[in-house]
Formats: C-alpha cells, structure tokens, sequence
C-alpha cells in the first residue's frame, strides 16, 4: 500500500470514529466474510459546522461517502464520491436506507 493510501485511511477512520482494523475488515467483508456484512456503512452525523456522511463498503474493496452536501440540489439531494477505488456496488435497498438517513438528518436539522 501507498503512504497516500495508508494516510487516507487513517484520516476516514477518524472522522468515522472507526479503527483502522475495523476500516480494512469491513473493506474486505465480502471476500473474507466477517461480521461487517450488508449493509455495511458508518455514519458521521455532522453539526453546524459539517455536514453528516455516511461512509459505505461494498466489501469487495469499493468505498464511498456520501453526504447531505449537495452543491447542485443543495437539501435536495446529496453528494456521492468515491474513496480510493475506481468503482462501488449497492444493493437498491442499501443505497435508498443510505438516502433516507441522509434526508431524515436534513430534515432534522431544518427544524
């Protein structure tokens, strides 16, 4: 692994309050079937300061994070960006479960 990577890692395990053990388990879940099965994701609820993303694994090493921040749709929509990785697979049912958590917080934090 490159440093670049190794300090990705380190920097997404802390904001997702996830040790970097956790990180590579649930990166790997479905090739070595551990406890991180699907829906395997971790939620960073933000403030007023930062906004709230979920970090999703597909377990076959595809990553993304996608958050309530959407330059385009503003509280309308939501940002998805890949982590390190050139593709990221979801179950529709995972996806939409990602989608309302993210739209309930917005919801939330409206009031």
């Amino acid at each position: 692994m490159n440093e670049e990577f190794i300090e990705s890692v380190k920097g997404i395990s802390d904001r997702f309050n996830i040790t970097e053990n956790e990180f590579y388990e649930r990166n790997a879940s479905s090739i070595f079937k551990n406890k991180y099965d699907s829906p395997n994701f971790v939620i960073a609820y933000g403030d007023e300061d930062s906004y709230t993303e979920v970090l999703y694994f597909d377990g076959d090493d595809g990553r993304a994070i996608i958050t309530d921040d959407s330059e385009i749709f503003e509280e309308e929509g939501c940002r998805i960006k890949l982590h390190d990785c050139n593709y990221c697979d979801f179950k529709w049912s995972t996806i939409q479960d990602i989608f309302n958590i993210l739209q309930e917080v917005e919801e939330y934090s409206d009031e």
